[in-house]
């Protein structure tokens, strides 16, 4: 389970994954998504700030179960100017077209992984 989250300010990294200090999901999990969003050139850190929240800690206490909180900057995909602001940003940016393309391939990465680890075991 991959749970979602923007954010701005607190770190300056672009991506934080958050696995409860390594008890909500595998290793291998963190690093396939650690190295699909590096390969792309988005700075990424471990459990710095955001290790997960309510959805990572319940979920990935359960057996069986990999639970991964992302949290992504905000200017990964919205413009500067758009910040900080009283109204809801437009999608109709560079920003968010380069960021979408990015995370369709990157996704597209993690997934495959994920199905090449599940059939090698």
């Amino acid at each position: 389970m991959l749970d979602l989250h923007s954010f701005m300010g607190l770190i300056v990294e672009d991506v934080c994954l958050g696995n409860v200090n390594g008890r909500s999901c595998s290793e291998f999990l963190i690093s396939t998504v650690e190295s699909a969003f590096s390969s792309k050139g988005y700075q990424v850190v471990r459990n710095k700030v955001f290790n997960g929240g309510y959805i990572t800690r319940h979920y990935g206490q359960m057996p069986q179960v990999e639970v991964l909180q992302i949290e992504i900057r905000y200017p990964t995909y919205l413009k500067p100017t758009q910040l900080d602001r009283d109204y809801v940003p437009g999608w109709n940016v560079a920003e968010f077209e380069r960021a979408k393309f990015n995370f369709e391939a990157i996704f597209s990465k993690i997934a495959a992984s994920c199905a090449d680890n599940l059939t090698a075991s």
